[in-house]
């Protein structure tokens, strides 16, 4: 719809923001004056959608883009201007107007934000306030849209394998149902206080707060608040160990009758203690608390403290080769110790009979865990066939591949030049959806076949479920220094994963790049 042609005043908008690319809508109506500048906007979607302002943003307003200017934006091609110097009322001047605001450029959160009219200010209405909305905010940092689906199908199944890890990290609970319109206005009206006190004068850190709860300024709206640090993923297994104790002294005697058990005991929300008695345990819970903790010599000499107690203690080998290796070669001799103390605890008959499902065993994954690092060692040492047998083995040994072995296959067959293991392997897993299946069956489909409509059909489709992949394959977009730490089906993230792990080989291959830049342009 186009913008109507009333002029915008400076007094009240309406506004609905929409999360898109979520079914059924998570949405929310809530009035903000027109004078607030775009950056004071955001802060408002922050708290109105239920987001934590813990990553970048950008207004997309017609062909101008607002946020946070950086001069790496300059490398995208995008001239970013200050959302501080913008104010709501210039830049979308007009009812029905819209416009979308992105957050977290990795999770690549989408909002269509509209305009729906303007009101005059009513008397006794503190501003802004929001009117109603549906459903809960996505976790942050969760993966965005893909995922964000699959949290949800992990959290409504009690019995999937990663139930239990996932309910811990969402803290417990999570309602994805709720929307508390008393609780977002409770935060909109202590947020329009302490903005309206800052305006006014300085506070002083131990001057009573604003916000009337009696507490020091310092201890309360004042205080620092520090980002949110995401439990490791490994600390989830303290509390598998608990429940498989648990199982173990209970008389079960089929599937069925342990998952009961298990809903029945955690319906609570309250998971048991895990308490170790063997020294290989008591070494375990020292590496659980080196994961806890926030600096790194306190891991180390944890880790350290844990090989004291037992020398069969794997993770704690992994945990030194990740912090304590100086070195390449000594991040490989802290695996290879790992590998080898693993393979004498767990014993020869171990690895054949329970081969197939090793990681939905909890003791067998401070093996999978030194083993990956192991063959990525050895591949880095030029070890190609040594570490290609070692991941392939790993998917022997766990086909479901929880680990993520596959794409390390992948990438190692691929600079190899293995070009007929990787076609196995990407018919192996041939429901696979992600960039770096997608792309790289596209690029062996063209070494094979030549431009053909099959190759044609495979880079289209490749292309469809992640365009991003494409700006950063021919050099349209400069990669960042760091790699995301997540990554979310189709999102920006997964293209910089892809081109850090595969884009030697598309490097390698100039013929299947200029291809790729012929197909992309004669579709724009």
């Amino acid at each position: 719809m186009e913008p109507s042609k009333h002029p915008a005043h400076p007094g009240i908008y309406q506004v609905k923001v929409t999360l898109k690319g979520i079914r059924p809508p998570i949405w929310r109506r809530f009035q903000i004056s027109g004078d607030v500048s775009l950056h004071k906007l955001h802060q408002i979607l922050q708290v109105v959608i239920g987001w934590t302002d813990s990553h970048l943003y950008r207004f997309d307003i017609g062909d101008s883009h607002f946020g946070e200017p950086d001069p790496e934006y300059k490398g995208y091609g995008i001239d970013v201007r200050d959302a501080k110097r913008a104010k709501l009322s210039q830049v979308v001047p007009f009812e029905k107007a819209k416009f979308i605001y992105e957050y977290d450029f990795g999770d690549s959160w989408l909002h269509e934000v509209v305009v729906e009219k303007f009101l005059p200010t009513e008397p006794g209405i503190q501003y802004p306030v929001c009117l109603t909305g549906r459903r809960a905010c996505p976790p942050e940092d969760c993966g965005g849209i893909g995922g964000y689906t699959h949290l949800l199908k992990v959290l409504e199944d009690p019995t999937h394998e990663e139930h239990e890890e996932m309910m811990e990290w969402v803290g417990g609970e999570f309602d994805s149902e709720e929307f508390d319109l008393d609780r977002v206005n409770e935060v909109m009206r202590n947020f329009a206080r302490r903005d309206s006190v800052t305006g006014r004068a300085k506070i002083g850190r131990n001057d009573p707060c604003p916000c009337g709860s009696g507490k020091k300024y310092k201890k309360c709206c004042g205080r620092a608040v520090e980002p949110p640090v995401l439990p490791d993923r490994r600390l989830m297994e303290r509390d598998l160990q608990a429940i498989q104790k648990l199982i173990e002294g209970q008389k079960l005697e089929s599937v069925d009758e342990i998952n009961a058990f298990l809903r029945e005991t955690t319906a609570k929300g309250k998971i048991p203690e895990w308490k170790p008695e063997t020294p290989l345990e008591q070494a375990q819970e020292l590496v659980y608390q080196a994961l806890e903790a926030r600096d790194k010599r306190s891991r180390i000499r944890l880790a350290m403290d844990a090989l004291k107690i037992s020398q069969d203690c794997t993770d704690a080998y992994v945990l030194l080769a990740e912090e304590a290796a100086e070195a390449p070669e000594q991040a490989r001799d802290w695996y290879q110790r790992g590998v080898e103390a693993s393979e004498r605890v767990l014993g020869r008959e171990m690895f054949t009979k329970e081969a197939g499902h090793f990681w939905g065993i909890v003791e067998t994954r401070p093996y999978m865990r030194a083993r990956e690092g192991l063959a990525e060692c050895l591949f880095l040492f030029g070890e190609h066939d040594a570490a290609i047998e070692h991941f392939r083995d790993m998917l022997h040994l766990n086909p479901n591949d929880n680990q993520g072995i596959r794409y390390k296959l992948l990438s190692c067959l691929m600079e190899k030049r293995d070009i007929e293991g990787a076609e196995e392997l990407l018919k192996r897993f041939e429901d696979e959806d992600s960039a770096a299946w997608l792309f790289t069956r596209a690029l062996v489909t063209f070494i094979r076949q030549g431009d053909g409509p099959r190759a044609r059909q495979e880079l289209t489709q490749a292309v469809k479920q992640n365009p991003h992949v494409v700006p950063y394959l021919l050099g349209r977009r400069r990669l960042p220094h760091a790699l995301p730490d997540y990554v979310g089906l189709g999102d920006e993230n997964e293209a910089v994963a892809y081109m850090a792990e595969f884009g030697t080989v598309w490097l390698d291959t100039p013929v299947a790049m200029e291809w790729v830049r012929t197909v992309t342009r004669s579709r724009e």
